[in-house]
């Protein structure tokens, strides 16, 4: 817990340091509403591709039903971003309709598939687009990527205290003494592999929702940067979505305040952007990937708690 309030700390403190806050503001008040809106429509469509994919990887003799299995998955989402720690993996481990479906166990197996899943698409785009974002880094009028790191060393710590952290969770990993090794028997993983190689129907399904979930989110990005009057370019909403996807691997502060914004601010910083548009656009992509997320999970939540029970017929 100290880790996670330093790292929000040196994230926010460094943020002031990077902008005025009332440029800031400024730039906020002047964001074309458009591209937001299109942003939101795109979170919310990557949303659903990555709830039916968490569907597809659960075993379908267990599987819970597509109407039950969405509403676990957005109310996750919403504990995620309310509550430190991301409670909201552990409610999904241990929701009565999931546990009731196939045990703790198939339902962690389902979640380190999704992590591998995301790791790899992630990887691959992000390593196609690397280069071409390296060489923005380089433009004419715009600062190098090493002369950011230079200019704001408190950068550097910021990404070292990243790495530590993230070494450390997964080093202690799972949900007790044993780690992921432990609560995930080998052969349930192996079993779920062979049934995505054994079934293309599903395996199919698996990477069209994949895909479409990762496009979703470049697209937001993309569409972000344009809200705030950032240069719209692939590459650099490839980077941000990469950034702020690595600061959110361990649990971290209620909404990953702070951690996300200093993520998201970066990649900008080193593309040559100004501070206050950097700042800017990292409050605006926040703003778009938590506050929706946070209505729709907290209403399917409201509304599973505050239905009245089914009057049984005698």
């Amino acid at each position: 817990m100290v880790i996670i309030v330093v790292l929000a700390a040196a994230s926010v403190w460094w943020l002031l340091d990077a902008a005025n806050p009332g440029q800031v503001a400024a730039v906020l008040g002047s964001a074309h509403l458009t591209p937001i809106i299109a942003a939101v429509v795109l979170l919310l469509a990557s949303m659903w591709a990555k709830a039916a994919r968490w569907r597809l990887l659960l075993p379908e003799a267990e599987r819970p039903s597509r109407t039950e299995a969405y509403r676990i998955f957005h109310v996750s989402q919403f504990l995620n971003n309310v509550l430190p720690l991301r409670a909201g993996d552990l409610f999904r481990l241990r929701s009565t309709a999931t546990h009731r479906a196939m045990g703790v166990r198939a339902a962690l197996a389902s979640l380190v598939a999704e992590r591998l899943l995301d790791a790899l698409c992630l990887f691959a785009v992000t390593a196609l687009m690397l280069p071409a974002f390296m060489e923005g880094t380089r433009a004419p009028g715009r600062l190098p990527l090493a002369g950011v790191l230079r200019e704001r060393p408190a950068l550097v710590g910021l990404v070292l205290a990243l790495s530590i952290a993230v070494i450390v969770v997964f080093r202690m990993g799972g949900l007790g003494r044993g780690g992921v090794a432990a609560a995930v028997p080998t052969g349930r993983l192996v079993a779920l592999w062979q049934g995505v190689r054994g079934g293309y129907r599903r395996a199919g399904g698996l990477a069209v929702a994949t895909l479409g979930a990762w496009a979703g989110s470049f697209a937001l990005h993309f569409v972000l940067l344009t809200a705030v009057g950032a240069p719209q370019s692939w590459p650099l909403a490839v980077i941000v979505t990469a950034a702020t996807n690595l600061a959110m691997l361990f649990p971290a502060t209620p909404g990953h305040l702070g951690v996300y914004h200093a993520a998201a601010a970066a990649p900008l910083l080193a593309y040559g952007v100004s501070g206050e548009v950097a700042v800017a656009f990292a409050i605006t992509s926040h703003a778009v990937n938590t506050l929706p997320a946070v209505a729709l999970g907290g209403a399917l939540a409201a509304h599973r708690t505050l239905r009245p029970p089914a009057i049984e017929a005698a």
